[in-house]
């Protein structure tokens, strides 16, 4: 009985877990994940498109570079022919217009080969902080996936002991309903056929009641037998069963198997919690019996038609209470 008002709570407990705690855990992971995957997503293909218009402007770079390259020769070739004819008044003054011509064309193309150059550099730093970013939000779905691990196997473990406990609360159930009264049927056979062994014979010796009840001793061994077997069984089973649970009295985790607080039915100890207080239980026990009972009377006790209130016996309850504990 014991086992599974214990294992009912800490089904309880293991189920809210489970089903709160752990699921709803597990969706908050989802979510991030399929948020980080479609930031991923969505990084790539701008990524792509830098690279679009990275190769583009490239291509455009190459060709920018060849006809600065064109101009800077022509510029070049100007400005010898301007200095070798300089001394020529009417063709250095052609020479000069030509030559100022190549300069500021030659000026124009190094201006967009530096404009595309930038160009250039701005999206390969794009490019590469995008896949930094990429790189981050990878690690993070990789470190959620772990986390998600770690909450699959503590949900599939909390399922595990759900089960566990209930498998314990059927067999204990089934136990209460079928084995303890064979057994105790049994026992009060054996019992029966003593006494009117010994009022027959006037004897009690053990050895002349198994020999004359002889089927009624086989019986009752049998049922023992069977009940000792079911003992054992459940034993070996749940015997050594640990269960994470927080201590009502200490509020600390323990892992281990609780004992029920004989008070507060619903509280779960610690070993060293449930024998440090269990005098204090079993006496609060008692004083609660008792005042339980002397409320009780008090109410089978008052005349018909009283105006007298229930709560008015409450607190005369109290006061009593109170009273008998400073005593």
């Amino acid at each position: 009985m014991k086992f599974y008002q214990i294992s009912s709570i800490v089904e309880g407990i293991y189920k809210y877990r489970k089903y709160i705690l752990i699921d709803n855990y597990q969706a908050k992971q989802n979510g991030e994940i399929k948020f980080l995957e479609n930031d991923i997503y969505q990084l790539n293909h701008q990524r792509e498109m830098l690279k679009e218009e990275m190769n583009t402007h490239e291509q455009e770079l190459n060709d920018i570079r060849q006809y600065a390259e064109q101009r800077r020769n022509k510029k070049a070739k100007r400005e010898k022919q301007y200095h070798d004819f300089y001394h020529v008044p009417i063709v250095a003054a052609q020479y000069k217009k030509k030559y100022v011509r190549a300069r500021d064309k030659n000026s124009d193309a190094e201006e967009q080969v530096s404009k595309i150059r930038c160009t250039v550099d701005a999206c390969q730093k794009a490019i590469s902080e995008t896949t930094k970013l990429m790189m981050e939000s990878q690690k993070k779905i990789e470190s959620l996936i772990i986390q998600k691990q770690e909450a699959d196997d503590k949900s599939k473990q909390a399922e595990d002991m759900i089960a566990e406990l209930q498998d314990g609360q059927k067999f204990w159930s089934s136990f209460d309903n079928n084995q303890l009264p064979i057994a105790l049927k049994a026992t009060q056979g054996f019992i029966e056929a003593i006494q009117r062994h010994t009022r027959k014979s006037g004897s009690n010796t053990l050895s002349q009641i198994v020999h004359y009840e002889s089927e009624f001793v086989k019986i009752f061994r049998l049922a023992l037998n069977e009940y000792g077997e079911a003992e054992a069984y459940a034993q070996s089973r749940w015997g050594s069963i640990q269960v994470a649970f927080n201590c009502a009295k200490c509020n600390i985790c323990q892992v281990g198997w609780p004992n029920l607080d004989k008070v507060r039915t619903t509280d779960l100890l610690c070993d060293s919690c449930y024998k440090e207080a269990r005098t204090s239980m079993i006496l609060e026990k008692k004083i609660n019996s008792v005042i339980g009972a002397s409320r009780s009377h008090q109410l089978q006790t008052l005349p018909s038609g009283s105006s007298l209130s229930i709560s008015s016996f409450a607190t005369s309850a109290s006061s009593s209470s109170a009273s008998t504990i400073k005593r």
